[in-house]
């Protein structure tokens, strides 16, 4: 039976790995062990470089996708994110969206609901503000800083709270009644002007809210908490694309996931760490002949 010759001394990567180790099945390769071993490094840059284009190609995708559904859910709609990495100046992930500053304010009151109760708190505001269709009033978009970078500090929040119209908006008195004094009394309002909220900042149960104090709520914190929300969640996107990087990039993690593959028994390299063929044929066999790895098929 006739045997054709298809490669000699090629070496699938698992055959130049155990070379550069001395594990050969041939002692005719081991004094050629340093050469072997400057393949495999050179091969294993080049996948790792693959991975890093691989990466950035699609396997960025999935996180951008499951971190634009986080955004939205808490109120920064139709995000748009831009990032650039890693280890360069100017490096960093942020984001462009729709504020709705409804369903932010909801959050910033649940944060800052210290005492945990549902009513005496923040939650009041809120839910009082989503009654009287105050939101209206609070208008906001991020705004951009500049073009050359994509790090968190090249956007801003801005959120701008009118809370003098807010103030004039007419309460229903029959359904508004706040205590305001250790005893118990209760007052009526007619406007929202004349409502005192014990807001329990800091966890002070009896601490009261004036008009002064709430303008400050609705009109300073809670955009300031816009601003620091849109910024951590910017930098929070970057460290886990930067983490999620390394992990694939990671010569260990790439090696593994080659070798996992149907492919790293077809691609053959010389013992320089030159790729030489691609597709093997299904049908050939290897062996070593005179100490050269030959590839054949009768």
């Amino acid at each position: 039976m006739e045997m054709k010759v298809v490669m000699t001394d090629a070496f699938t990567y698992e055959d130049i790995k155990q070379l550069s180790s001395g594990d050969s099945i041939k002692e005719a390769l081991v004094a050629e062990r340093e050469q072997f071993k400057k393949a495999q490094e050179e091969i294993l840059e080049n996948l790792v470089d693959e991975a890093s284009y691989e990466f950035n190609d699609f396997e960025d995708e999935y996180i951008i996708a499951d971190y634009e559904t986080r955004l939205s859910e808490v109120g920064f709609e139709n995000p748009e994110i831009s990032y650039s990495g890693f280890y360069s100046q100017g490096d960093g992930a942020c984001f462009t969206a729709d504020l709705n500053l409804e369903l932010l304010f909801e959050k910033f009151a649940k944060e800052n609901n210290i005492s945990g109760k549902e009513n005496g708190s923040i939650m009041d505001l809120y839910r009082l503000l989503q009654e009287m269709n105050a939101f209206e009033y609070f208008e906001g978009k991020i705004i951009n800083l500049s073009n050359h970078y994509s790090h968190s500090s090249t956007k801003r929040a801005d959120v701008v709270v009118d809370t003098f119209e807010i103030l004039e908006i007419p309460v229903n008195t029959e359904k508004h009644f706040f205590e305001i004094s250790d005893d118990g009394t209760s007052i009526g309002i007619d406007l929202l002007l004349n409502i005192i909220f014990r807001l329990e900042k800091d966890g002070k149960q009896n601490k009261l809210c004036s008009v002064i104090e709430f303008r400050n709520t609705i009109g300073v914190e809670f955009p300031k908490w816009v601003e620091s929300l849109r910024k951590s969640m910017s930098d929070e996107l970057y460290d886990f694309l930067q983490e999620t990087y390394e992990n694939w990039t990671s010569p260990d993690e790439v090696e593994a996931r080659f070798l996992e593959d149907e492919r790293s028994k077809k691609i053959l390299f010389d013992k320089y760490g030159n790729e030489l063929l691609s597709d093997i044929d299904s049908g050939c066999e290897s062996g070593y002949f005179n100490g050269l790895k030959v590839y054949y098929k009768d």
